[in-house]
């Protein structure tokens, strides 16, 4: 039986700004918001997550002398067709999406879903980009959590067995587990 789990799930757009940013650490932040954990209605069978657009990918930074002593390979299925390439060259050929595409690849799940997750993922070199209708206001990658919670009812959220232990860090929803009798989880 096949079911199309696009109904289910509710995607936003988010715009993110990658100018001076590391690529390391602005891919660890992309992977799960690409992969939908940060919502209550997460589940790894699922593909839930949501669309992201990134603008000015040329500005990408390394941290320490990772732009000289990095290496990018790949194999071309040939005898000795080992080939490699430095993140200098990459940005020389206009090729900075790929240096942040890569980066969040890897941070992905190594399942099925991979493809669909890493294709909701939009790079773009400079500023401008063609997803101004669906972005609308874009909202800050460190507040995603607290606004995906406002949108989703507490009650519902605190009834619901299967709500991942780490949402229970947030204000909105402590004042509900602090009335809540202990589980056998929790003891």
């Amino acid at each position: 039986m096949n079911v199309n789990f696009n109904r289910v799930a509710r995607r936003a757009w988010h715009l993110v700004d990658a100018r001076d940013q590391v690529v390391g650490r602005l891919a660890g932040q992309l992977a799960p918001i690409l992969t939908g954990k940060y919502k209550p209605t997460y589940a790894p069978h699922v593909d839930g997550g949501d669309y992201i657009v990134v603008v000015n990918t040329r500005d990408l930074v390394f941290t320490g002398k990772k732009d000289e002593q990095k290496s990018y390979f790949w194999h071309t299925g040939w005898p000795g067709g080992i080939k490699h390439r430095a993140p200098e060259d990459f940005k020389e050929r206009d090729q900075s999406t790929d240096l942040l595409r890569r980066a969040v690849w890897g941070m992905l799940p190594k399942n099925k879903l991979r493809k669909d997750r890493i294709s909701r993922l939009l790079l773009y070199p400079g500023p401008a980009h063609p997803h101004t209708d669906e972005i609308g206001d874009s909202v800050p990658i460190n507040q995603i959590d607290l606004e995906v919670l406002e949108e989703y009812d507490l009650e519902q959220l605190e009834r619901d067995t299967t709500m991942p232990r780490r949402l229970r860090k947030f204000d909105e929803l402590k004042e509900y587990f602090e009335d809540a009798e202990p589980t056998k989880k929790d003891a």
